[in-house]
């Protein structure tokens, strides 16, 4: 886990961010309704694809798209106009864009935390405050039971 984003977006519908890493990279947009909490993948842990996951770790949408690099930071922007939660590339948001869904209910930018979903060394551009202690512990055993699901997978 990294570090919650300040929230002086909250009332935009747009926020940018920069991530440099090999993989397993992400980001955690809370919701009102907890259950309807996404993540962003930007690099899923196993599979290095840019991918959408449920609160519970279930992929929603895969792009089939790698888009990290170990060496350079790459900038991102999160859309939630429209009823759609887009993501795309770059410091322009509407271009470039990676994945479209529709906007869960109650998701909004008062609580966005960068997220370490992997082993990989992971940089944001930019770190604020950690988390609350009670949800750091619910995305570390989120993401030990997903690697434990992989291998599990990896084994039969």
């Amino acid at each position: 886990m990294r570090n919650m984003v300040s929230t002086e977006f909250a009332d935009a519908d747009d926020f940018y961010l920069g991530v440099k890493a090999c993989r397993g990279a992400g980001v955690l947009i809370r919701s009102t309704i907890y259950e309807n909490s996404i993540y962003v993948v930007i690099g899923d842990p196993d599979t290095n694809i840019f991918e959408l996951w449920s609160m519970y770790g279930e992929v929603v949408v895969s792009t089939g798209e790698v888009v990290l690099d170990c060496n350079e930071m790459q900038y991102y922007w999160v859309n939630k106009a429209n009823g759609l939660l887009t993501v795309g590339r770059g410091l322009q948001s509407g271009t470039d864009i990676v994945l479209t869904h529709e906007l869960p209910e109650g998701l909004n930018w008062n609580e966005v935390y960068f997220v370490n979903l992997g082993d990989s060394v992971t940089e944001f551009e930019k770190q604020v405050k950690a988390p609350p202690f009670a949800l750091l512990k619910a995305l570390c055993d989120l993401s030990v039971k997903i690697r434990s699901s992989w291998r599990l997978q990896q084994s039969s």
